[in-house]
C-alpha cells in the first residue's frame, strides 16, 4: 500500500466534511478511546461527532454518528501510524487530532463518568446541566434537536459538585480553556437563569476560567445581570433561523418567543458583559445564505459576535432526512455574512481557532472564489462520487 497525495486546501476540506461527514476506517475506530477522542453525542448533538485538526491548524467536527455520513465521500484511514483524510481512493489531507482528554476515564466523588458531564468540542468544555427541555414532546419542539434522545450517553440532571470537579480537573490537566455550561428549555420567567447562576458561583470558588452560558432569553431583561452577577464571561441567546417564518416551521417554541424580545435581550447582554462578550447561533442550511447573512449582519451591528452553525440532520429527529447545506450553499452564506459583519467592524464567531468546529468561521479571511478557481473542478469530482474508493 501506498498513499497517494492530491492535496485539497484546508477550507475546501473543512466544508466537505461538515456538508458529508466522513466514514472511518476500522484501523482508525482502534484508535478510538486509546489516543484519538472517541465521539460522544450529548446535549443537543450538533457537536457528536470526531475532532480533526486540518494541515492549517483548523479545526472541524466531522460527523461520523448520523446515517448520511455512511455516504460520504471522505475517508478517515491510517498509513504507518499517521492519518489522511482520503476521498476517490486519493488522500487530499493529512490531519491530526486532540489528544483524548485524561478526565473521559475519570469519576467523580459520587462515582459519575466525568465524560458524561461535560465533553470537549475542541476546547471548550460542554456542559448541559439537564437534558430536559420544556420543549420536547410538544409540538414546540426544535425539529434539528436531539437533545431528548442522547440520555444513554448523559445525565438528566448534573449536581453542582460533578460539574465543578469536571471542570477542575478539565482545566488543570489541560484540556480545556474554556467552559460552555447549556440547558434544553428550561421554565419560569428566568428561564433558567438562576440556576445557571448557582454553577457559575461555585465554579468560580475552586477556579478561574472563562465561562459562557447559554439559555434562552429571559422573560425579564434583569436576570441577564444576574448571570453577570454571578461569575459568567460570555452570554449567549441563540436566535438560530433570522427568517422568522421559517423559524416557525423548524423551531416553534423558540419562534413565540419573538425576534424582538430576542434582539431586546441581546442588547441588554451588550451593555452588561460588553461588545464582543456576547453570541448567537445562526444555523446555516435552515434559512437562505441572504436571510442568514442579514442575521449576522444585524447581530454585528449591535455588539453580538454571529455564530453560523452548521445544520446536521441528525437522527431519530422530525428533520433527520434533510440534507445538510453543500459546500456551495456555505460558501455563499460565508462571502455574504464575513462581509456584512466586517462592515461593522465584527468578525464571525467564535473567535477561537478550536471553539469553531463545526460553525462557518475561519482564523483568516478565506478567498473561496481563487480556491475554486483552482481547486473547483477537484472538489467537484469529489462532491459527486459518494461511497466509490477508500
Amino acid at each position: 500500500m501506498s498513499i497517494i497525495m492530491q492535496t485539497l486546501p484546508s477550507p475546501l476540506v473543512r466544508l466537505g466534511l461538515l456538508s458529508n461527514g466522513i466514514r472511518v476506517s476500522a484501523d482508525v475506530q482502534e484508535a478510538f478511546q486509546k489516543y484519538i477522542k472517541e465521539p460522544l453525542r450529548t446535549r443537543a448533538g450538533a457537536g457528536g461527532g470526531l475532532d480533526i485538526i486540518l494541515e492549517d491548524g483548523t479545526w472541524v467536527n466531522a460527523p461520523t454518528l448520523e446515517d448520511f455520513a455512511e455516504n460520504s465521500p471522505y475517508y478517515l484511514d491510517v498509513y504507518k501510524g499517521e492519518f489522511f483524510i482520503k476521498a476517490r481512493g486519493e488522500a487530499i489531507q493529512k490531519v491530526t487530532f486532540p489528544k483524548r482528554p485524561e478526565y473521559y476515564d475519570m469519576l467523580t466523588s459520587d462515582g459519575v463518568p466525568m465524560s458524561k458531564v461535560g465533553v470537549m468540542l475542541g476546547d471548550r468544555l460542554a456542559i448541559s446541566i439537564t437534558n430536559a427541555c420544556l420543549f420536547w414532546g410538544t409540538q414546540d419542539v426544535c425539529k434539528y434537536c436531539s437533545i431528548g434522545l442522547n440520555k444513554e450517553q448523559d445525565l438528566t440532571f448534573k449536581k453542582v459538585d460533578q460539574i465543578v470537579e469536571t471542570v477542575v480537573q478539565a482545566v488543570s490537566e489541560g484540556s480545556a480553556n474554556h467552559v460552555a455550561i447549556n440547558a434544553g428549555g428550561l421554565p419560569g420567567k428566568d428561564r433558567g437563569a438562576k440556576t445557571y447562576a448557582k454553577y457559575a458561583r461555585a465554579i468560580r470558588e475552586k477556579i478561574d476560567v472563562h465561562i459562557a452560558a447559554q439559555l434562552l432569553p429571559p422573560e425579564e431583561l434583569d436576570y441577564v445581570d444576574l448571570l453577570k452577577e454571578a461569575g459568567y464571561s460570555e452570554a449567549t441567546y441563540d436566535v438560530e433561523v433570522f427568517d422568522w417564518e421559517r423559524n416557525w416551521a423548524v423551531s416553534e417554541g423558540k419562534a413565540k418567543i419573538g425576534l424582538d424580545h430576542y434582539l431586546k435581550v441581546l442588547e441588554r447582554a451588550v451593555k452588561v458583559f460588553g461588545r464582543g462578550n456576547v453570541t448567537s447561533n445562526l444555523i446555516v442550511g435552515l434559512e437562505s445564505p441572504e436571510s442568514t447573512a442579514k442575521g449576522a449582519e444585524v447581530f454585528a451591528s449591535m455588539g453580538v459576535v454571529p455564530k453560523l452553525i452548521i445544520f446536521r440532520p441528525l437522527n431519530g429527529t422530525p428533520l433527520a432526512k434533510e440534507k445538510a447545506p453543500s459546500v456551495y450553499h456555505m460558501i455563499e452564506t460565508y462571502k455574504l455574512a464575513n462581509s456584512a459583519v466586517k462592515k461593522n467592524d465584527g468578525k464571525l464567531g467564535p473567535l477561537c481557532t478550536a471553539c469553531n468546529i463545526n460553525r462557518l468561521a475561519f482564523p483568516y479571511d478565506v478567498d473561496f472564489d481563487e480556491l475554486l478557481r483552482v481547486h473547483g473542478d477537484h472538489l467537484a469530482e469529489i462532491e459527486t462520487n459518494t461511497v466509490v474508493s477508500r
